[in-house]
């Protein structure tokens, strides 16, 4: 089911990533905090969202406040869901 992190298409890998951290199957908490670095805001926005069920952390909030910041709407809009996920 992993592959599917690796397709190029963004919600695939967003799709998986929930599908991975819902069933806990293949779950690997490095895999998710390397997606919260992801390029792409949706996939940056759920993996935040799994990090945050499992943890607030500084690392979390900091990365959190960046997508807040960002001149992009569309990385604010991912914050602010990720936030209300939370």
């Amino acid at each position: 089911m992993r592959q599917g992190l690796e397709i190029a298409d963004r919600r695939v890998v967003a799709n998986t990533l929930d599908a991975l951290t819902l069933f806990r199957r293949d779950y690997d908490p490095t895999m998710v905090e390397r997606l919260t670095r992801h390029l792409d805001n949706r996939v940056a926005a759920n993996a935040l969202v799994h990090e945050g069920i499992r943890a607030i952390t500084p690392k979390l909030i900091k990365r959190l406040l960046k997508l807040l910041k960002s001149r992009h709407s569309n990385h604010v809009a991912s914050a602010l869901y990720s936030f209300g996920e939370i």
